[in-house]
């Protein structure tokens, strides 16, 4: 039981994943990297076109306009089928194109953030840490990070 409660503190915690409050040193940073490998998400496949339309058409509007065209089909009923039909075919091209224009806005807003942290690295055992601005795919793990409050301006409103 005094063992769990000994695990149940940050330095615990740090011993147990082989760190500390000083950080990591370069060459253990080094070695983690290569060990575990870069700290990126795995690159998304966007769905093709149309994927992308039958996708659209799980929307339970889309879905029951879809059921009266057919029925109306069915029935031999033309000039409202092909109405219908009609709107859900530029429904679905509507709803693809909007999620295209999403994943690409989504992609040009990733390339703009630069992804970086604050880590505590020291160059040998005994030096002391350092902070340091990291690029997030450098990130080794279990490094040391320094975590800060983003600091926001807001402007008053004139009257």
């Amino acid at each position: 039981m005094a063992s769990d409660t000994a695990e149940c503190t940050t330095l615990g915690v740090l011993r147990r994943l082989e760190s500390g409050p000083r950080g990591l040193t370069e060459t253990e940073a080094a070695s983690r990297l290569a060990g575990f490998g870069e700290n990126t998400l795995p690159e998304s496949r966007t769905p093709s076109w149309p994927r992308r339309c039958v996708r659209a058409l799980r929307d339970p509007l889309t879905a029951v306009l879809l059921c009266l065209g057919l029925v109306s089909t069915a029935v031999a009923s033309w000039g409202t089928a092909v109405v219908i039909l009609a709107l859900v075919a530029v429904g679905c091209v509507l709803r693809a194109s909007g999620e295209h224009r999403a994943d690409r806005s989504l992609t040009a807003l990733r390339e703009l953030v630069a992804g970086t942290a604050t880590v505590l690295r020291r160059p040998d055992a005994q030096e002391p840490p350092e902070p340091r601005e990291t690029p997030v795919a450098d990130l080794a793990t279990f490094a040391v990070l320094a975590l800060a409050a983003a600091r926001t301006r807001h402007r008053r409103r004139q009257p």
